[in-house]
């Protein structure tokens, strides 16, 4: 990365700038539901991180089964083994 140039900076930062605007609407998505839920105060930050063990532990099931069954584990098309589309 640090040899890839201008072009492959510029991606990088767009990527970035991009993940950051996703989280920050993510927050809101987050207050939205909440408020609209009337979840108190105290009890918003334990369903937080209910969401993200829940999230992970699902994101752990789906890894898991596809490599049990032989599938190739990856992202788009830069997973190993899946055709270029």
């Amino acid at each position: 990365m640090l040899l890839g140039g201008g072009q492959a900076g510029s991606e990088y930062f767009a990527g970035y700038i991009t993940e950051e605007a996703l989280s920050v609407d993510n927050l809101f998505v987050f207050l939205v539901i909440m408020s609209s839920f009337r979840l108190p105060r105290e009890d918003q930050q334990k369903m937080l991180l209910f969401g993200i063990v829940f999230s992970l532990a699902r994101l752990v099931g789906i890894v898991w089964e596809k490599w049990r069954d032989g599938a190739p584990v990856g992202v788009g098309r830069r997973a190993l083994g899946t055709c270029a589309v």
